[in-house]
């Protein structure tokens, strides 16, 4: 069986940092075209306050699919998570709570009372400029709200969550089929059709609430398609898989930080960057998250462009699957989203079922795509001739975040165990 275990949240959260205003980008990692025109790539002013709270929101992701891992769910096949996916489903939920409710929620996210509008604005700058950071890369972003026609809404809160989150508020019939159908249309549309459905109607339910992202990025230097080959990968079982390796000299990041092996690929432009983190042999990418926790996050996120690397990737493709974090977001601390009404949201009496998130990735010689919805469902290139290259081949478990340089935010994070 071929396990590989994403993560959505932290490789978004990395990408935000390189997007801010004033921050120092002296070794953004450089596009293979230095000529690029100024108008290719924008960045988003984020106030000091804002851009304090995107550390807190990637360990938290981070923190979460750890314990989700941990869990005992079957990770024999794909397991995603994308971290801003799910912050702007919860903060969607949070705001629809109480005073004091909405504080113990974000509490536990690491955004103490005093900044929660920062957080909200930091949503909107999300959602209003990542989607236009970049004419190269593509990242879609998108957040909607299906409400059943007897309930009675807060007449407050469809204006803050399409100013906040760019959230259209519809009111439908939740039992209709033409409803799925919409439902499923709006998540085909929002992921370029990564993942086509999403709703599943139950008895009960008056309140779907859904936050979809899709990333699109070419390599700032492509491998070369007639370079790709089988190789071989050791799985985290000890046994080996043949897969297809790609194979490029680069000039990229690259560091060892605890025992494991760092190395980040832009995308075209410099505004996206991969980062895999490969464990010494041995080590479970998944036991390895703790160690990245304890260590820093940002220490594996920023690494400087310094070496050039004989790099070996295997080709990706993982096929969309729903997970169900309920469980752990309960016993991460977030009980309080599953207590209680949501009196922000409406007079009626709702309560949240599940909160599930589907992903899908696929990586090859061009560059990486992925996507990923996350819903709630509520109830009654440089000159290398005169340098010595480093070989580095990710053919062991390894761990990979996808972000966004300018801002911090990580896109995509994936635990790669099995081929």
């Amino acid at each position: 069986m071929k396990r590989w275990t994403f993560f959505g949240v932290g490789a978004m959260m990395v990408s935000m940092a390189a997007l801010i205003s004033g921050c120092d980008n002296s070794d953004m990692p450089a596009s293979e075209d230095e000529n690029l025109s100024a108008e290719s790539r924008s960045v988003i002013s984020l106030s000091d306050a804002e851009l304090s709270i995107v550390p807190a929101v990637n360990d938290f992701g981070v923190s979460m699919f750890a314990a989700y891992l941990g869990r005992g769910y079957d990770c024999a096949n794909n397991v995603s998570f994308a971290p801003v996916s799910m912050a702007m489903c919860l903060g969607m939920l949070a705001n629809g709570k109480d005073d004091e409710a909405r504080e113990d929620l974000f509490d536990v996210i690491g955004v103490d009372r005093s900044r929660i509008g920062d957080f909200n604005l930091l949503m909107k700058k999300l959602v209003d400029g990542l989607p236009d950071s970049d004419s190269k890369n593509k990242l879609m972003m998108a957040n909607g709200i299906w409400v059943g026609n007897d309930i009675d809404l807060q007449p407050s809160y469809p204006g803050f969550v399409d100013e906040y989150y760019k959230s259209p508020v519809t009111k439908a019939d939740l039992s209709a089929a033409s409803t799925a159908t919409a439902i499923d249309g709006w998540a085909a549309a929002g992921t370029d059709g990564m993942i086509e459905r999403i709703f599943r109607y139950e008895p009960g339910m008056n309140v779907f609430l859904a936050s979809a992202q899709m990333f699109e990025g070419e390599w700032s230097v492509p491998f070369d398609k007639n370079k790709t080959s089988k190789g071989s990968f050791e799985n985290i079982d000890g046994t080996k898989s043949s897969v297809d390796m790609m194979h490029g000299q680069m000039r990229i990041s690259h560091s060892t930080i605890a025992d494991a092996e760092v190395v980040g690929l832009p995308y075209y432009l410099g505004t996206y960057q991969a980062v895999f983190v490969v464990p010494r042999n041995g080590v479970s990418p998944t036991d390895y998250l703790q160690e990245i926790l304890s260590v820093g996050l940002e220490r594996y996120l920023k690494v400087e462009l310094n070496e050039t690397v004989n790099l070996s990737l295997p080709k990706l493709d993982i096929p969309s699957t729903p997970h169900d974090f309920s469980g752990v977001l309960s016993a991460f601390g977030l009980d309080g989203l599953f207590d209680g009404d949501y009196p922000g949201i409406s007079s009626s009496p709702i309560n949240i079922n599940q909160v599930l998130q589907y992903s899908a990735l696929k990586m090859d010689e061009k560059g990486t795509k992925s996507a990923s919805v996350t819903v709630a469902t509520l109830f009654s290139g440089t000159d290398n001739s005169n340098v010595t290259p480093v070989d580095v081949a990710v053919n062991r478990p390894f761990i990979l975040f996808v972000t966004n340089y300018d801002t911090g935010a990580i896109v995509t994070m994936s635990v790669v165990e099995k081929m």
